[in-house]
């Protein structure tokens, strides 16, 4: 699927729209993650779950599947100018966390102890 998004990016999107939707994705993905995180922050001790487990529990969220993707193609068969405007912002943070969002899990699993590091 990632290459599959790759692929699509570059031949849907020009240079410049790319970069002009990579800065409102990135705003869009702070403004997600602070919401994420302070939703499972406030909402973590009423679940049983520290702070360390709560902030670990907020980075594993960051991955976002690909349903936008699919929602976004229908947005543009119905409303086809508002789909070209919202189709570079959609894809530079899908493409931002198919790439961030691995490493995040990774990391959250580690930290969390429900996965261990293979020794080499």
């Amino acid at each position: 699927m990632t290459i599959i998004l790759f692929m699509m990016t570059g031949s849907l999107l020009t240079r410049n729209e790319f970069m002009v939707g990579a800065e409102t994705a990135m705003i869009v993905l702070l403004v997600r993650f602070l919401a994420k995180g302070l939703g499972v922050l406030l909402l973590g001790p009423i679940s049983g779950l520290n702070l360390r487990q709560s902030l670990v529990l907020g980075v594993v969220l960051i991955p976002m599947a690909e349903i936008p993707l699919v929602e976004l193609m229908d947005m543009r068969t119905l409303y086809p100018q508002m789909g070209v405007k919202i189709l570079p912002i959609v894809f530079s943070m899908m493409n931002v966390l198919e790439v961030l969002g691995p490493m995040a899990v990774q990391w959250g699993l580690i930290r969390s102890q429900e996965f261990q590091e293979k020794s080499s």
